[in-house]
Formats: C-alpha cells, sequence, structure tokens
C-alpha cells in the first residue's frame, strides 16, 4: 500500500518519456488529460515542487500542440448533438448529473444489466431523478469522506495521503464525465474504468487498517476474494456472449437501456437486410420517434423507400439533414429524383448537392440524367464527364450513361 511513496525514476529521460507518454495518450483519446492531473497531484504530494514544475513547463508545448491539432480537426469543444444529453442546456445537465454519479456507484456495487450506451435525461426537477440520486451519492461522499478521517487518525500519515490521492484518482475521473461538458452519450459503462483502480485503492487502504482492529481471519478474506473474482469473471464472461451477434447485442441493449435509440436503429438495419422490411420499418420508427437523428431517419427513409412509399421516404431524408450534413442523405435524395419530386426542385437539390459534394459520383449521374431528359445537352455532358471521371469502380451504369449522353443516344439507363 505505501510503494507510493516516492517515485523510483528521477532522471531527465524519464521525465522525457513520460511527458511523451502523456502526448500519445491525449492524440489517442482527449481523457488523456486525466492521467496529466494525476501526475500533477501525484507530484504534489509524493515529491518535491521543483520536479512538479518541471512537468508543469515540459507539459505545456505538447498540451499547446495537441491543442492547436484539436482546434485545426474539429474545434476546441464540440457538440455534434447525436444524443439527447447533447441538446440540454447546462441546467438540464446538471439536473441529470446526480443520477449519473448514482449509476456509475451501483456498476462499482454490481455490474448488472449493462448496455453499450445509455441515453435517458432528466432535465426536470424530480424526486425519484433528482432527490433520491442526490442523497446516494452525499451518503456515497460521506463515507468516503469517514473511511479517509478514519486513516488518518488510525493509521500512518503514508496511508492517509495515499487515500487521498486514491481518492482523487477516483472523483476527478468521474468528473470529467458528468456531462458538465456535453458528451456522446449520458453515460458508458468503459467511462468508470479510469476511476476504478482509484476506487480499489481506497477500498485497499481501509482494509489495510481495519485489519488489525477487526482481526479478520485471513482464511476468510481469501475466501471471499475468491467468490467475488469468480463472480464477477462469471458476469465478464457472460457479457462476452451478449456479442455473439449484433441481434443479440441490440436486444439485450434495449432491455437494459429503454431509450437507446441507436439499438432500435441497428435492429432496423439487421431486418433490412434480412429482407423483413415491415419489422426493420417498425424498429425505425421507434428509433426516431425517440430521438431523431440523421442516422435513423436515414435507415427509416430506406425502409420506405424498399416499400415504394416515395413521399414518406423524402420526408425521412430530408428531415435527417436538419441534424447533420450527413452524406448518405445526399445520396439517397439524389436516387430518389429518378422516382419522386418536380423536375425544378430536383434539379436544384442536385447542383447544389454536386456543389458541396463535388468529389461524389451520384449526385453528378444523377443531375446528367435529369438535364438529358430535359435536353440541356450541354449541362448534361458536363455532369456525365464528372460522374464518369469519378467511376472508379467501373459501375456499368455509369459507363452506359456516358457513352450515350455524350454520343447524344436515347438514354435506357436504369438507376
Amino acid at each position: 500500500v505505501q510503494t507510493c511513496a516516492l517515485p523510483i525514476f528521477k532522471s531527465v529521460p524519464a521525465f522525457i518519456t513520460v511527458v511523451l507518454s502523456m502526448f500519445i495518450a491525449l492524440l489517442g483519446k482527449e481523457s488523456g488529460i486525466l492521467f496529466i492531473i494525476l501526475s500533477i497531484f501525484y507530484l504534489y504530494i509524493w515529491d518535491t515542487r521543483k520536479r512538479l514544475y518541471s512537468f508543469l513547463s515540459m507539459m505545456v508545448a505538447p498540451l499547446a500542440l495537441f491543442i492547436y491539432l484539436r482546434i485545426h480537426a474539429v474545434g476546441l469543444l464540440t457538440n455534434p448533438q447525436n444524443a439527447p444529453i447533447d441538446r440540454l442546456g447546462l441546467a438540464g445537465r446538471l439536473m441529470t448529473l446526480p443520477s449519473i454519479f448514482e449509476f456509475y456507484l451501483s456498476k462499482a456495487v454490481f455490474p448488472w444489466k449493462l448496455a453499450s450506451a445509455y441515453y435517458w435525461v432528466y432535465p426536470k426537477f424530480s424526486f425519484t431523478h433528482f432527490i433520491i440520486p442526490l442523497f446516494i451519492d452525499l451518503l456515497a461522499l460521506g463515507l468516503l469522506t469517514y473511511l479517509g478521517w478514519q486513516v488518518k487518525n488510525r493509521s500512518t500519515k503514508a496511508n492517509f495521503l495515499t487515500y487521498i490521492f486514491f481518492s482523487i484518482w477516483f472523483l476527478f475521473g468521474l468528473v470529467f464525465y458528468l456531462q458538465i461538458t456535453p458528451l456522446d452519450f449520458t453515460v458508458a459503462e468503459p467511462w468508470f474504468y479510469f476511476s476504478m483502480p482509484g476506487l480499489l485503492g481506497m477500498i485497499g487502504i481501509v482494509i489495510t487498517i481495519l485489519n488489525p482492529i477487526l482481526k479478520f481471519n485471513k482464511r476468510y478474506l481469501y475466501i471471499g476474494a475468491f467468490l467475488i473474482i469468480f463472480i464477477l469473471g462469471l458476469r465478464t464472461s457472460l457479457r462476452a456472449s451478449d456479442w455473439s451477434n449484433p441481434t443479440k447485442l441490440a436486444m439485450i441493449d434495449i432491455s437494459a437501456s429503454k431509450q437507446d435509440y441507436t439499438a432500435y436503429n441497428n435492429l432496423a438495419n439487421h431486418y433490412f437486410t434480412k429482407g423483413n422490411v415491415l419489422l426493420a420499418t417498425k424498429y425505425a420508427k421507434i428509433s426516431v420517434s425517440m430521438f431523431p437523428f440523421a442516422t435513423n431517419e436515414n435507415t427509416l427513409g430506406e425502409d420506405y423507400f424498399k416499400l415504394k412509399d416515395y413521399p414518406d421516404a423524402y420526408k425521412a431524408w430530408t428531415n435527417g439533414l436538419k441534424y447533420a450534413d450527413y452524406f448518405p442523405l445526399y445520396d439517397n435524395l439524389s436516387f430518389l429524383t429518378e422516382y419522386y419530386g418536380s423536375t425544378k426542385a430536383n434539379e436544384l437539390f442536385l447542383y447544389n448537392t454536386t456543389k458541396e459534394f463535388p468529389d461524389q459520383i451520384n449526385p453528378w449521374f444523377y443531375l446528367a440524367l435529369i438535364e438529358y431528359k430535359n435536353n440541356n445537352i450541354p449541362i448534361a455532358q458536363y455532369a456525365i464527364q464528372h460522374a464518369n471521371n469519378l467511376n472508379s469502380q467501373n459501375y456499368q451504369g455509369v459507363s452506359g450513361a456516358y457513352y450515350r449522353i455524350m454520343n447524344q443516344l436515347p438514354l435506357n439507363v436504369v438507376p
């Protein structure tokens, strides 16, 4: 337990290796910032201020480079609004915060009813979803504070400082995922991985100081540890089997996460590929009713198109564009111009799409078709030349249309 006392590696090359590792962690995932914060607290508690200042000064350049790269790539703070929590203001997210903290505490006790992601939100004041979780959270924090006080009074300073370090590890790992800044899901079990060592560290310290007082029978401790490891190992094995096929995983996700609109969308895609379009449409409608977004609106539109319900397909695909600039929606709407819509509206849509996505083949192809049918030969030839240049996979429909339009022959292309 007392191995945290002083760092072993004190050379400058060792510090450089640590800083580079931190930078690589940041490039891999933004949550790598947690390791930097944890290192600062470690040096503050266990090491000299000189080495702390050295670490901070060496981290300035990597952090500045990371921030520059992130701003250049996606911006400093982004909100894709692809989950219900993203569309809440800060007040709504704070109302949901107690239930988020309580979720992680409950899964730490035992990981039952697991899902790939959770999307619930509680933006309004509620006794069930705000007061009760808040009471549980405060009770847990009070227990951790009491145990820390016991460690301070009953053990060495080294043990107390180690308990403080692990408590910082545990709490900072959770603060990052409490939706102060909106994330992709409301909660996700992997987000607790960082905090778990901190929690286990605190438990280890408490057991260390309680053992001489309560005089635990080692035999019972070993048996208890074995049972806990066996039960959790069995739970892990059962959870791993959930990924045996996508349908099973989606069904299990829905049973554990009632608002999982992505699971319903996955079921819709699965049944669509199996040819059961009616069942696929049912699940796609449920997904859209829970949380309309570009992906599930695209799925619903494909289901309607397969059923030859072109007006509803058009409605779903155009609705999807309200939520994201998602190219499959443009691609499907380009294809739909052969079946639905006025010539003028379709022509305008295809013109705008080719401007926004000049390197995509279908908008150019269907623009060529619609212009050729309208006897706008020069424009049709210009568009089909673009489509043909982008035809890297040698689609016969594009090649055939190119030959006929360029030679002004009757057009007989099956979309």
